[in-house]
């Protein structure tokens, strides 16, 4: 468990957790400002990315 109580994936390579401190709406959307409370690194590995998921974005 985080220090907001948020779980920490132990598979995951490396994590870091964040408290929402501001939000801003713009459009249909929100953006979430957060300040990060804590960090880690599980294991060594090599992480995914957008290019092996075989999705792209557009613009």
């Amino acid at each position: 468990m985080g220090l907001t109580g948020a779980p920490i994936l132990d598979d995951a390579l490396r994590w870091f957790e964040c408290r929402v401190v501001d939000n801003v709406e713009r459009g249909d959307h929100w953006t979430y400002i957060g300040e990060v409370v804590g960090a880690g690194v599980n294991r060594e590995g090599v992480p995914l990315t957008l290019a092996e998921t075989g999705w792209t974005y557009g613009g």
